[in-house]
């Protein structure tokens, strides 16, 4: 009687073994995938990165980028406008990982489709903020800067909402913090 009674114990934790076994390969399939579309996700998201600077006689352009995770709410931006100054824009959108991405692919879609105001910051923020606005909750707000130089006259005019203070440097002088000159993005309908 006892050996059956151990039989019937083991088996079935025999079977909760291979039950286990099965659930915990399972999991790791699903981490695999997980990965491989936060790989791809990671890959698309650094395709959305300028591939070339604009360069400019007596102006230095240098970015940096360094995800804290995969993905991210991250990003910077230039373009070149048809007067031929530039355009370039440090952003941040709350949160990380992949809604953080998805929203910054929004951002970044909204203030290319209206680069046009790019000589006109306050403007462009204002369309953006709108925008986003509408498309987002206003928990999902971002930081962002947007500058525009001017080369022909050394002009540099700048929107910043909410981003921390960009530095910059001057041939001879002390470095200058670009203050924000209004709130975040999205969280309001009117931030500039």
């Amino acid at each position: 009687f006892e050996i059956n009674s151990l039989g019937e114990q083991f088996n079935q934790t025999l079977d909760e073994l291979l039950k286990r076994t099965e659930e915990v390969e399972k999991e790791k399939i699903h981490r695999e995938r997980l990965a491989q579309q936060f790989k791809i996700g990671h890959e698309i998201q650094r395709s959305m990165l300028p591939a070339s600077l604009p360069a400019f006689s007596g102006l230095e352009l240098a970015p940096g980028y360094a995800a804290a995770q995969e993905v991210s709410g991250d990003l910077y931006d230039f373009f070149e406008a048809e007067s031929g100054g530039v355009g370039f824009l440090l952003g941040d959108v709350c949160g990380k990982g992949l809604g953080a991405a998805l929203l910054v692919a929004n951002l970044q879609a909204t203030i290319r489709s209206q680069r046009e105001l790019a000589g006109q910051p306050a403007r462009l923020l204002e369309r953006i903020n709108r925008l986003f606005f509408h498309s987002t909750r206003p928990e999902h707000f971002a930081t962002l800067f947007f500058g525009f130089y001017e080369p022909a006259t050394q002009m540099l005019c700048y929107v910043n909402c909410g981003h921390p203070p960009p530095v910059l440097l001057h041939a001879n002088d002390a470095p200058e913090l670009l203050a924000p000159t209004a709130t975040v993005l999205g969280a309001f309908e009117h931030t500039v």
